[in-house]
């Protein structure tokens, strides 16, 4: 069904596909409109993705650092690493609300 001059059309068969491939343009703008958002969204997901990475990072130093023995500066080491990994947190929550 399509909504030509206020009026709904009902299409069937292969005249629905010859509709479409007439009047498909009028999608292919509004979807051209969309474009600039997808790309923010794709660098918005580009830049959380990089974080993540970073975060795993940052848990595998923490994991060997947790099985290591206990130093003071294995233990400054961890420490930073924590606070490497709130850093990380906060850029994400940033990320969220551009």
């Amino acid at each position: 069904m399509r909504i030509r001059n206020g009026k709904i059309i009902k299409l069937k068969g292969l005249n629905n596909m010859n509709y479409s491939k007439k009047f498909g343009l009028a999608s292919g703008a509004i979807n051209k409109s969309l474009v600039s958002k997808d790309k923010k969204a794709k660098e918005k997901f580009l830049k959380a993705a990089k974080q993540f990475r970073d975060m795993a990072d940052l848990y595998e130093e923490m994991a060997s650092l947790y099985v290591a023995e206990e130093t003071k500066e294995n233990e400054d080491k961890l420490t930073m690493l924590i606070g490497k990994l709130m850093i990380a947190l906060s850029e994400i929550d940033n990320i969220k609300s551009l």
